[in-house]
């Protein structure tokens, strides 16, 4: 038997356990990867320097995105192999598991993900957008995630007690179609405290709203995946525009050009964490907030906030006594 087999067969039992759509992308792309290398080799001739090679050459280049596949990609590779030799050995296929104990390399490209600068942030405050500046905010200043905003209906906005229900998400259920869900990303539901200054802008925004949902298409109905992504590159334009000011001209045949970074959804969500970290609030309510798996993924964007604020102070330390030995 071949790998490309192998694999097939594996995927076919694997897909009998309900297996959401996105995940199922995401395995056939990992076995798209390993196919390019062993997809033809005899599965019992695979070696462990087979695997190694893999994860180095994919380290170094990724052939679909012309640049080195990150840190994460590449675990997610590994761990398809190793599911599948180990499913192999269950099945008496071969005795061996050539992807077991290997190991990602450790210099392979980690994708950091950042916080809104100060800048951007008074961007999504003030920038006017008819359909994406309440939502933004919400995920801005709530920290929910892009499938929980989705599928948030005005009937879980508690604007009189300043709290957010937050019991469902979206799930992809094909290429251009999303389907509710009840609970969200760690199974567990939760109550997101809205801060003061967002109750006033809920209030009008739900005033005017002939929709159940928060954010929604036009037509008042639930996302797809493409109207979602229409809709967040209109808005990503508009903050754009938003910091040229009146320096261009938005009918310009040539487009907007880009004057900010990338803002993705998921930043904001990242930098609502920072926010947390910034006003002090404790590590155990920020996790409830965040809706986390477990406390470790809390604490571990603590410690890093901790880190990069422990090298801010020490650069200003630096400032300030070499400016001090100049002088002298």
């Amino acid at each position: 038997m071949e790998f490309y087999q192998l694999a097939e067969l594996w995927f076919y039992n694997k897909e009998r356990e309900g297996l959401c759509y996105t995940y199922q992308q995401e395995i056939k792309n990992s076995i798209k990867h390993i196919n390019k290398f062993i997809g033809e080799l005899a599965i019992d001739k695979i070696k462990p320097v087979d695997i190694d090679n893999i994860l180095l050459s994919l380290a170094k280049y990724n052939p679909n995105t012309h640049r080195p596949m990150s840190k994460k990609g590449l675990k997610d590779i590994l761990n398809i192999a190793n599911s599948i030799f180990e499913f192999a050995i269950d099945n008496d296929y071969i005795t061996k598991n050539p992807a077991r104990n290997r190991k990602v390399p450790k210099n392979a490209q980690q994708i950091s993900r950042r916080a809104l600068t100060n800048e951007e942030q008074h961007l999504i405050f003030t920038t006017p957008h008819t359909r994406c500046r309440c939502g933004s905010l919400i995920m801005l200043l709530c920290g929910l995630r892009t499938g929980e905003l989705l599928a948030l209906k005005w009937s879980c906005v508690d604007l009189q007690n300043k709290l957010i229900y937050v019991n469902q998400k979206v799930q992809r259920i094909n290429a251009n179609e999303y389907a509710i869900t009840n609970g969200t990303k760690n199974g567990k539901q939760r109550k997101v405290p809205i801060p003061n200054g967002l109750i006033p802008i809920l209030q009008r925004e739900k005033s005017s709203s002939t929709s159940i949902y928060l954010c929604s298409k036009k037509d008042g109905s639930l996302h797809t995946p493409s109207s979602w992504k229409s809709l967040w590159n209109s808005y990503y334009t508009a903050l754009n525009l938003a910091s040229l000011g009146n320096r261009y001209n938005k009918f310009n045949p040539n487009g907007v050009p880009t004057v900010i970074d990338n803002i993705t959804p998921h930043m904001l969500r990242h930098t609502y964490a920072t926010l947390l970290y910034k006003s002090g609030v404790d590590v155990l309510s920020a996790s409830e907030f965040m809706g986390h798996s477990n406390i470790q993924i809390t604490l571990d964007i603590y410690t890093h906030l901790d880190e990069e604020h422990t090298e801010k102070n020490i650069d200003c330390l630096n400032d300030y006594i070499d400016k001090h030995f100049q002088e002298c």
